[in-house]
């Protein structure tokens, strides 16, 4: 977003060619690399809700100039924040609609407070900045005797969309959460098993239901810590286990892709122990790397004693002399022995070695994916071939 003004401050010009004519319907754009996003997704399009962008008044917070001594003050600021709290509140309550009509009470209430909860998310954002948010409303997530309700309808209706779980994807982003579910999970299957035979997914799937068998899954929803129902993220989410599971069903059938990057000169396997010491060198070597990249600067690795060529002398003097049983080492240690590690520190020592490994260990053809209008394959909305290359051959300049 260019920040240059066409016409007054209302309108600023965008490099994309679009004219912004009011800056309070992009909910609050600063233009101070802001994202401003448009599109002709048809996916996005479907699913957006329409109306007009969340917008409020907000109050000045004084500038000040940077000054890199007191940058701790406002990280200082951010550790009492409760933006992960709040946007939680808010993804809940919209897996929440799911349960209403639209024309319902509590759909048009669960609304309001989306609307709301968007303040509340850039006040908390903005106190870094010195901004001082209201307390949130916590009668929105539990029951207080603090709090009147002027009305017995009101009362209902908050206790009716009150926030006390989270959407059920969430078991993936918190252990703590999905560790309750599993244990509800388990509980339900001991009952469900002893009283009918089935175990809960199976009782779901019964395609004749008694009256028992009813009040035992709607028990089950009622008690779950999460909020199962279908919503846009819940039924994206099952789809992904269900095909994740199927992955994992079929990597249980495949043999050790990583034997065909070696070339099986490796006969002594205590050796990996020697490699193993080689790790802690490398990962201060990515350090530096890392750091260099943030900064824009170039270092001299060779002043701290570790690049890549002095992490492979000393695997030459120590370890072995022959660098294709020093490949087949790495491999083993970062694809079996620590298969969580970077696979960066074998293919950085040795990804000449591993490539000549996989020719050797194949018929040498790859296929690859280039663009073709009448392809078999559809990615992002475009449509791919593969053609066929031979490895063996040598490429073209």
């Amino acid at each position: 977003m260019r920040n240059s003004l066409f016409g007054s401050a209302e309108h600023p010009f965008l490099d994309e060619d679009i004219v912004c004519s009011n800056r309070k319907l992009l909910a609050n754009t600063r233009f101070d690399f802001d994202i401003l996003l448009t599109t002709n997704n048809k996916q996005m399009i479907d699913g957006s809700f329409g109306g007009l962008p969340i917008t409020y008044d907000k109050h000045p917070i004084k500038k000040v100039k940077i000054d890199k001594k007191e940058l701790y003050k406002f990280d200082k600021r951010a550790f009492d924040t409760r933006i992960g709290f709040i946007t939680n509140i808010s993804t809940s309550l919209y897996t929440m609609l799911n349960n209403f009509k639209k024309d319902s009470k509590e759909y048009k209430k669960i609304i309001e407070r989306l609307k709301i909860l968007r303040k509340c998310q850039g006040n908390e954002i903005d106190k870094t900045k010195g901004a001082n948010p209201k307390p949130f409303p916590i009668w929105w997530t539990r029951k207080t005797p603090d709090i009147i309700f002027k009305t017995e309808e009101e009362e209902i209706l908050n206790k009716n969309i009150m926030v006390t779980k989270r959407p059920y994807f969430m078991r993936y982003l918190y252990s703590d959460y999905n560790k309750k579910y599993q244990k509800h999970v388990e509980n339900f299957n001991v009952y469900c098993v002893s009283k009918y035979g089935y175990d809960i997914n199976e009782l779901k799937n019964c395609k004749y239901q008694t009256e028992a068998t009813l009040k035992s899954l709607n028990d089950f929803e009622f008690l779950s810590p999460l909020i199962d129902n279908d919503s846009t993220m819940n039924l994206l989410c099952h789809y992904m286990e269900e095909k994740i599971q199927e992955i994992k069903i079929c990597r249980k059938n495949k043999f050790n892709d990583y034997e065909l990057m070696m070339s099986h000169k490796n006969k002594q396997s205590e050796l990996l122990k020697y490699m193993d010491s080689i790790l802690p060198y490398y990962n201060r070597f990515l350090q530096i790397r890392a750091k260099d990249i943030i900064e824009q600067e170039e270092t001299d690795y060779a002043v701290y004693g570790i690049d890549i060529n002095s992490l492979k002398t000393s695997m030459f003097n120590n370890i072995s002399s022959n660098e294709e049983e020093l490949c087949d080492i790495c491999i083993l240690l970062v694809y079996s022995f620590h298969p969580n590690y970077k696979k960066d520190f074998a293919w950085d020592l040795f990804g000449d070695i591993i490539i000549k490994n996989i020719i050797n260990n194949t018929d040498g053809i790859a296929h690859m994916p280039v663009k073709d209008n009448n392809g078999t394959v559809e990615y992002l909305y475009s449509k791919y071939g593969f053609i066929e290359l031979d490895l063996k051959e040598p490429l073209e300049e």
